[in-house]
């Protein structure tokens, strides 16, 4: 197999969630496991996904919980927001992952605020809020925005109540 075939061999095993797959093809290869992918690394594509048991397993392994690059600039856990994954989320957080606003793109409060309303979504905003999130930097990109503006821009009042709630 060459390494585009693993590399897209791996992409489904953890969008299908078959872990030992995942496992079995990086367990013993240090540079696949480290590969930079379309995806990001292997722990970017795992939060997307929604794939706890391997975003798990890459953690322990040494990935890291902030990675991201220019090709793929959304650390894991903005891409766990942007999706809605909940679990993941929290696992991050709890594995030590930067509550990082230094980007509109890299903020994962903005990436909850427009992935679906959905109440996963607003369950991840109350996440990152509880966690101490700093939702009052403003981003020039995005007209001086802050989360709350961000959320009333998007039509997120789900949100918005809850960063109004925080802020008391």
């Amino acid at each position: 197999m060459t390494t585009n075939e693993t590399i897209l061999f791996v992409h489904r095993a953890i969008r299908n969630g078959a872990a030992e797959d995942v496992y079995s093809l990086l367990e013993n290869d240090e540079e696949l496991l480290h590969i930079w992918t379309p995806f990001g690394t292997w722990l970017q594509d795992a939060a997307s996904l929604g794939n706890l048991l391997v975003a798990k397993w890459l953690v322990q392994k040494g990935l890291d919980v902030n990675a991201y690059n220019e090709q793929n600039p959304t650390p894991p856990l903005a891409n766990a927001a942007a999706r809605g994954h909940v679990d993941i989320v929290r696992f991050l957080i709890e594995s030590g992952a930067s509550l990082d606003v230094s980007d509109s793109v890299r903020n994962p409060l903005l990436s909850a605020i427009v992935g679906d309303l959905s109440e996963s979504h607003t369950a991840v905003a109350k996440l990152l809020i509880d966690a101490g999130l700093d939702t009052t930097v403003r981003y020039l990109n995005l007209s001086n925005m802050n989360a709350l503006d961000f959320a009333k821009e998007w039509g997120r009042t789900d949100i918005v109540e809850l960063l109004k709630s925080s802020s008391k």
